[in-house]
């Protein structure tokens, strides 16, 4: 009877897991994928004063992670950065490194993880497993200037592309609020670095 009572408490708890970690990801959309204004609903609180933690994954070849870095140095955000430059010359292990931070990153549960300039078709199943880790647990991604993006469009909120010469690019920070926040904002968003 004890060893039934346990079990079913067993179910009972792994039930009520699953339930809880449904809550953190939206059906059939990325977590922060806010397309329209119609019907999404906020999986995120409006900031109350704290700084955002935001993960910036660095791409292999540097590229606008300096600039980005910088214009995330603000009172609204805390920003870390993995740096993945030391595995330029070696994509495979660029790629396991940025997965392994992707990893370390939802372990941390920052309110979006920003993926700089990495390519995702060349080990897709193993991006998707570490992709799929962050939107399980309703944490957003945004993928920056990426070479290409995943088959899954549920697994990643935006791609920005940086272009600091665009007078009607959105300010990073801007941006990367819409997404953290679930407000309206489109699938690509053109980003300035510039304060």
């Amino acid at each position: 009877m004890a060893r039934r009572t346990k079990r079913l408490a067993a179910i009972a708890c792994a039930v009520a897991a699953l339930a809880l970690m449904a809550g953190c990801m939206p059906k059939g959309a990325a977590v922060g994928d806010t397309q329209n204004n119609g019907a999404y609903e906020h999986n995120h609180n409006e900031n109350t004063g704290a700084r955002l933690d935001v993960a910036v994954i660095g791409s292999p070849h540097g590229g606008a992670d300096e600039l980005v870095m910088r214009s995330l140095a603000t009172k609204e955000f805390k920003a870390s950065y993995t740096d993945v430059q030391q595995y330029s010359a070696d994509p495979q292990r660029a790629a396991d490194f940025a997965r392994q931070a992707v990893n370390e990153a939802v372990s941390r549960h920052p309110k979006v993880i920003v993926i700089s300039g990495l390519t995702f078709h060349d080990d897709e199943s193993q991006w998707n497993t570490a992709l799929a880790n962050a939107r399980n647990v309703g944490i957003p991604v945004v993928l920056l200037n990426p070479t290409d993006v995943p088959g899954d469009t549920k697994l990643f909120a935006a791609t920005f592309v940086v272009n600091d010469r665009m007078m009607d690019a959105q300010p990073m920070g801007e941006a990367l609020q819409s997404v953290i926040f679930d407000h309206p904002h489109e699938r690509e968003i053109f980003v300035s670095t510039r304060s």
